[in-house]
């Protein structure tokens, strides 16, 4: 029986691409400037190549798409080494960060919801489940989208990168979450659309469901998840079908 759930943000509530794309696309260029480094092609192909942004798309598994800005950061940072540049890590990470909260906390971002997302929290809570919000993006772009799409009063955690706790897929934020509501992991989902979040799952001991509205597919999901939905409009459907199964 699922009594709480934890949901990633990007690809998962918020349509990944129409939110990201450009940022992904101008990361590295943008970077390069901000660090004061000579602009060149070849490396700015490397450096986004490094978080999985590819000219044909997004890697999933990679940095960009489900990691945090400081493994973003220390993927740049060993990339500028082989071309002779000596970065400091936690330097690129706190660029990047800044570049894409200024790019996603704007009037000008895109944000596109992957289902009714006021319809899917009320009817959640109606259901008698705790729900969270936790990222590997910061803090701010996390509250930022939940403002948005004003569904901020409407969850009942929400939780950001930071320092102070090891990122996805490290199940410490599901234990914070547990431990706030009494909740036993094994009563909670994990709901996301990459292999990170799936493994998040895993390493907590808690329900993993895979949701297509993201940056994977099905064959990507299937073998990690316990449940694979079209989107997050689905959970409630999927609430009251394991509540049946008592």
């Amino acid at each position: 029986m699922i009594r709480g759930i934890v949901l990633d943000k990007d690809g998962t509530l918020v349509d990944f691409r129409s939110l990201w794309d450009g940022v992904g696309r101008a990361l590295a260029s943008e970077f390069l400037r901000l660090a004061g480094i000579p602009y060149d092609g070849v490396l700015e192909a490397e450096l986004s190549g490094s978080i999985g942004v590819l000219p044909g798309g997004l890697d999933p598994g990679g940095a960009f798409a489900s990691g945090t800005y400081a493994q973003c950061g220390d993927r740049f940072v060993r990339t500028l080494s082989r071309f002779g540049f000596a970065y400091d890590a936690k330097a690129a990470a706190t660029i990047l960060a800044a570049v894409s909260d200024r790019a996603v906390c704007g009037k000008n971002a895109r944000y596109v919801p992957t289902c009714d997302l006021r319809s899917l929290f009320s009817r959640l809570r109606r259901l008698s489940v705790k729900t969270a919000l936790v990222t590997a993006d910061t803090q701010l772009s996390a509250e930022y989208a939940a403002d948005r799409l004003a569904f901020r009063g409407l969850i009942d955690f929400l939780a950001g990168a930071t320092d102070s706790e090891p990122p996805k897929p490290d199940g410490a934020a599901i234990d914070r979450f547990c431990a706030e509501f009494g909740l036993s992991r094994e009563n909670v989902a994990v709901v996301g659309d990459t292999p990170t979040d799936m493994r998040f799952a895993r390493n907590a001991g808690a329900i993993a469901v895979g949701v297509l509205s993201g940056v994977s597919t099905r064959k990507t999901l299937a073998p990690l998840a316990d449940y694979v939905i079209d989107h997050a409009g689905r959970l409630p459907a999927l609430v009251l079908s394991l509540k049946e199964r008592r």
